[in-house]
């Protein structure tokens, strides 16, 4: 039954189409008013995580006025707040009642944008776009990766084409916008890529491609807020992973590697920026302290900056050769300091006896968090008591940030381990034992270096579709391909 209710949202700025509007809806059902409430209160607060977007907490209500956004927006909430409800051992309400209100409100967004994307017209791709993102973080805490990453690679594909497109029904050109409005579509679409870039990368993969997305100009004298120390950093991945990805394209083609090649110049000003960026965000750091008193965001974007001097230093090698991470045991010990201490920020705000086993929604983003740096040292360090730490760190982590989901890359991480280290309880790899709060020193970082041949590379998992109890896992060892199933504990 439907009720001439206005929503006070309490945001009244330019809309999506650069005009202001009051953002009130009508002909809203009870049920959708208290999903929308809740998407509100709830959804935008938790979900963006330690780098709050202006798609989040300003494009978004400005754009409920669409149809397509507004389905879209009430399936998340829905999707949202019934697992942080099931999480916490509540009920959301009948299972079949919830899966019906998804299935109705995420086919009519899809049914809207049908017609908009005939069109090529600049408004209808951006709610087109918008729309786009909320259905890849929605599959995302859905566990439905494969998916969620059609989702993203069809919303790359369209943003790419707006600058080169012609206009079918005007015959004309599709320029770069400076609205603000495209800004920040694409902010949001970096940041998915990013997620989905890091993890590609990881695999040694050639599947990415660099989206033609526009660049945030050149590094300031100082940041102004941790989002935008953010953006430059992941302006910095960016490149990485284009850099990469033509290096591996070259080698297939039996392209020889020379120190003067266009890479290894655009190498050297990859490391140029990010000892720049490192500069400015130690001059900025002082006044952007001040916003978050945690400290969380300040922790993770120094987890990146050390994880990005270690990518950028190896993004030219062979996917073959693992031992080049031998000589960045530092770099890696500075990540794991530093996911120590956001381990104890999180402790602190959890009861004393407090004990999970099971995805934790409540804690669940769909932005960059500590996953994707933890899996990274479990894969590519290779001394045992910083690997060992991030993967016991990770087991002890029930979340999703994004594509990277706690309870897969825990398992993989474990499995990688074990193969590498078939005799990790013998004499020669003794179990060790080490509190999660305790920091590792010089003695306990050292010991036997894992031989070459043991080393495992290119490490691939099939993304599941779904709730899974496995995942299947390809690697390269000893120079073969291996397959095998990892149980999800």
């Amino acid at each position: 039954m439907y009720t001439h209710r206005p929503l006070n949202l309490s945001i009244r700025k330019h809309g999506i189409g650069g005009l202001s509007v009051p953002i009130i809806l009508f002909r809203a059902s009870e049920e959708e008013c208290l999903y929308l409430e809740w998407f509100r209160h709830r959804t935008t607060k938790k979900l963006p995580g330690a780098f709050v977007t202006t798609f989040w907490d300003t494009l978004i209500f400005q754009s409920l006025q669409e149809p397509a956004v507004l389905h879209a927006v009430l399936t998340l909430s829905c999707v949202h707040k019934k697992g942080t409800l099931e999480g916490d051992g509540q009920h959301s309400g009948p299972k079949e009642s919830d899966e019906h209100f998804i299935l109705q409100h995420y086919s009519e967004a899809i049914g809207d944008l049908g017609p908009r994307l005939a069109s090529w017209e600049r408004h209808s791709l951006r709610v087109t776009l918008i729309t786009c993102v909320i259905f890849v973080c929605l599959e995302y805490l859905r566990g439905n990766l494969q998916t969620a990453q059609l989702h993203l690679h069809a919303g790359l594909k369209l943003l790419a084409s707006l600058h080169t497109r012609s206009s079918a029904t005007h015959n004309t050109i599709i320029t770069p916008s400076l609205d603000p409005v495209d800004e920040w579509v694409e902010e949001a679409f970096t940041r998915l890529y990013v997620q989905r870039g890091l993890l590609v990368h990881f695999n040694g993969s050639l599947e990415l491609s660099y989206p033609p997305l526009r660049t945030i100009g050149r590094l300031p004298s100082r940041f102004h807020s941790y989002n935008l120390a953010w953006r430059h950093l992941e302006n910095i991945y960016c490149r990485v992973f284009h850099l990469a990805t033509v290096q591996r394209h070259q080698r297939l083609k039996h392209v020889s590697k020379q120190e003067s090649s266009p890479q290894y110049r655009e190498l050297g000003k990859i490391q140029t920026e990010l000892a720049q960026w490192l500069m400015v965000y130690t001059v900025s750091a002082p006044s952007l302290i001040i916003q978050e008193p945690t400290l969380r965001a300040d922790n993770l974007l120094s987890e990146y900056y050390n994880m990005a001097r270690i990518m950028v230093a190896t993004c030219l090698r062979s996917p073959s050769d693992e031992t080049i991470y031998d000589n960045y045991t530092k770099d890696f010990l500075a990540i794991l300091s530093t996911s120590i201490k956001l381990w104890n920020i999180r402790a602190a705000a959890l009861p004393r006896f407090w004990h999970k086993s099971s995805l934790d929604m409540t804690r669940s983003i769909v932005d960059i968090g500590w996953l994707a740096p933890l899996y990274f040292m479990a894969l590519k360090c290779r001394v045992r008591r910083i690997r060992w730490h991030a993967v016991q760190l990770l087991e002890r982590t029930f979340h999703k940030e994004g594509i990277w989901d706690s309870r897969l890359c825990a398992s993989v991480s474990r499995a990688v381990v074990q193969f590498e280290e078939p005799n990790f309880d013998g004499a020669c790899y003794p179990r060790l034992h080490f509190a999660l709060d305790e920091v590792p020193n010089l003695v306990d970082v050292s010991g036997p270096i894992l031989p070459k041949e043991r080393r495992i590379s290119r490490v691939r998992v099939d993304l599941p579709e779904g709730p899974s109890e496995s995942v299947t896992l390809h690697f390269k060892q000893c120079g073969d391909w291996q397959t095998s199933q990892v149980s999800l504990a």
